[in-house]
């Protein structure tokens, strides 16, 4: 077997399930409405995240919702591609 070069770019998968990869402000699980014996309850969707910024690109195209697994591949390819192109990482992540 013949030996390639080629390069590894480690991220922390942590921070980008917390910062929209459009605006980079903080993301927020969207909350459901659940009525129990005549109480309106708030339950956060944990699988899923949404952007609360009336600028970002995202709520203006009505597209603020994301799960979780999509924005964190999206995150975590935009990270890398950025360390791939510019050999600097994205100070937000």
């Amino acid at each position: 077997m013949h030996a390639k070069a080629i390069n590894v770019c480690v991220t922390n998968e942590n921070k980008p399930f917390q910062i929209c990869v459009f605006c980079f402000k903080k993301l927020a699980h969207p909350k459901r409405k659940e009525v129990k014996n005549g109480k309106a309850i708030f339950k956060s969707i944990n699988g899923a995240f949404m952007c609360t910024n009336p600028s970002c690109v995202s709520v203006k195209n009505r597209k603020a919702a994301k799960s979780r697994n999509a924005l964190s591949a999206l995150a975590i390819g935009l990270v890398g591609f950025s360390i791939v192109l510019f050999w600097c990482k994205i100070s937000s992540f």
